[in-house]
């Protein structure tokens, strides 16, 4: 409304720190949430609700901010103003207004929908770019806190020790923080792009500078992530983007079909709707029951194939009541650093050879010993009897 009163400058000077350190509460009450108050069993568990809390609030805040200016009223002004945007085009009178609530269609004036594309439009190309340049640039790439840490608080560390610990920074909430804004981006993205096809190319060199930025802070910022399972990804692959695809499927109706002039009807939107939901029933529904199915080894085979299973079914016993913790490291969600695995690997392969290189003697010494027996009986006559 500032922008349409030329006002915006103004507005912006005290609305946007507001809106900046708003966010920011959330981003930090989020993991103190997770660590101090939901206090999760496993990582995987608890960055993967950190992950759905942030990717619904920034989705939400988005969508919501910037679908807000389709029904603007974009009025006549008081002589002497300048209207902002597109004032050559007609504007609404008083007693109009931009949606008009129907079951036959969504019907929106088409002036609004124009209005919108430097409005709500141009919000939400702020909000792309902002997080490329401000989010990704400066925030993950050059970050405040290492450059603190590194060159004020860890020269002044009394030893060498606590130095390195205080110049890598940790990772523990790293992964889910840099997820969720891909996630944000990619879904704006595919719901907005019909509308708006800059956001393409937008996210393609988010995405492509998100992986150089990822590189370099996990090999020369933080320390090692801690070891987490898919969850997250699963997470984002079944669920979350097929709603964008389906998002991006219900944007490319409205909006192409304001631009062709043509009311879409309601029910077409409906259906749309109900096969999102079904396909997200039917997703929910495969993966619990995948989750309850017994394994390939367990779940049995034909009679020509009766061998490998049992073979197979051994073999994962074997490794299930194994007592080895290198058994166990794909399972569980337990980090090693490099140089622990590498010793812990030379330590079982050094046990291994020990184990290797004493069976032969011991069966050497057990053949003897079983052929002494088996010819003393001889050297003492044939009435002795032979005894073990």
């Amino acid at each position: 409304m500032n922008n349409m009163y030329s006002r915006g400058l103004v507005t912006s000077l005290w609305s946007t720190p507001v809106i900046i350190l708003a966010n920011v509460a959330i981003f930090v009450l989020v993991p103190m949430l997770a660590v101090q108050t939901e206090r999760e069993h496993t990582r995987s568990s608890q960055q993967l609700h950190m992950l759905i809390k942030m990717v619904f609030f920034q989705l939400f805040n988005t969508v919501i901010a910037t679908l807000s200016f389709l029904f603007m009223h974009w009025g006549e002004q008081s002589p002497g103003t300048f209207t902002c945007p597109l004032p050559q085009q007609p504007l609404l009178a008083p007693e109009e207004a931009c949606f008009h609530p129907s079951l036959a269609g969504v019907v929106f004036d088409p002036r609004c929908v124009k209005h919108w594309y430097v409005t709500g439009a141009a919000v939400l190309i702020n909000v792309v770019i902002g997080d490329c340049a401000v989010i990704l640039g400066f925030v993950d790439f050059i970050r405040p806190d290492k450059l603190i840490l590194r060159y004020l608080v860890a020269p002044n560390a009394p030893t060498q020790a606590e130095m390195n610990q205080i110049y890598a920074l940790d990772s523990e909430a790293y992964l889910p923080f840099r997820y969720q804004l891909v996630l944000k981006v990619v879904c704006i993205t595919f719901i907005f792009s019909p509308a708006i096809p800059l956001l393409l190319p937008i996210a393609a060199v988010f995405c492509f500078a998100s992986y150089w930025v990822d590189r370099y802070n996990l090999l020369r910022v933080f320390k090692p992530p801690p070891r987490t399972t898919d969850r997250t990804v699963t997470m984002s692959v079944l669920y979350i983007l097929p709603l964008a695809v389906f998002g991006h499927l219900l944007a490319a109706i409205f909006f192409y079909s304001k631009q062709a002039r043509q009311d879409v009807p309601l029910v077409y939107y409906g259906l749309l709707t109900f096969l999102a939901l079904l396909v997200m029933v039917r997703i929910t529904g495969s993966v619990a029951a995948q989750s309850q199915r017994p394994g390939q080894s367990q779940s049995g085979f034909a009679d020509d194939l009766d061998e490998p299973g049992e073979a197979a079914r051994e073999d994962e016993a074997a490794a299930r009541h194994s007592t080895e913790l290198r058994a166990h490291l794909d399972a569980i969600e337990l980090y090693l650093p490099p140089l622990s695995r590498e010793l812990l690997d030379d330590t079982y392969a050094t046990a291994a050879r020990e184990v290797s290189e004493a069976m032969p003697s011991a069966n050497s010494a057990s053949r003897v010993i079983s052929s002494s027996h088996r010819l003393a009986p001889s050297a003492l006559g044939d009435e002795t009897p032979a005894t073990s």
